[in-house]
């Protein structure tokens, strides 16, 4: 498996386990976005379903977190609130 391929492997699964998490806390039924399959139904969030809220999730050991912010605050639909979610590897 190349090296591109298994750091998309891994944000999906950190897409995963982000919304798994967000549904236990919240009891609001999450999933990964479609953006992967080029649907505008989420446009580049990264897990969707809690109305109100646009996610960026990051899986990585270092996070850039003005980079991260700026990307969902750009992402985020109007009046929705942007949140970034990070967990480090391992």
């Amino acid at each position: 498996m190349n090296v591109g391929r298994m750091s998309r492997q891994k944000g999906k699964r950190g897409e995963r386990e982000a919304a798994a998490e967000w549904e236990r806390l919240f009891r609001v039924s999450m999933r990964r976005s479609q953006q992967y399959a080029g649907s505008p139904e989420a446009g580049s969030q990264d897990i969707i379903g809690h109305k109100g809220v646009a996610i960026e999730v990051k899986r990585r050991e270092k996070l850039n977190v003005a980079s991260a912010i700026d990307q969902i605050v750009e992402d985020a639909p109007e009046g929705d609130v942007p949140l970034v979610l990070h967990r480090a590897n391992n």
